[in-house]
């Protein structure tokens, strides 16, 4: 299992249900404590994530539409966080980083 960062810039004002749910539905982990920014875990790869969310995005291949990041973190990767995470993201942030 790896972990993967993903992350989107959309259109304000639209309804992008269908691409929370399809990335809640890649696993049973993950973390989504910012508004466009999860962690998932996953054994699939970051092209194969990526291609699955593609279609829940608008005009991804335009230079005007969504834009979506798929990224696969190595184990020992380093993290800190600032603000009044909850302790929940932050566990996650520890167990799975």
């Amino acid at each position: 299992m790896s972990v993967y960062l993903i992350g989107y810039d959309l259109h304000e004002g639209e309804d992008y249900e269908d691409l929370i749910n399809a990335i809640k539905a890649m696993t049973n982990n993950y973390w989504h404590c910012l508004d466009s920014t999860w962690f998932i875990v996953s054994e699939a790869s970051a092209v194969t994530i990526r291609d699955s969310l593609k279609p829940h995005l608008r005009n991804p291949d335009s230079t005007r539409g969504d834009k979506l990041l798929v990224v696969k973190i190595a184990t020992s990767t380093a993290w800190a966080c600032t603000g009044a995470f909850p302790d929940n993201c932050k566990t996650w942030l520890r167990d799975n980083l």
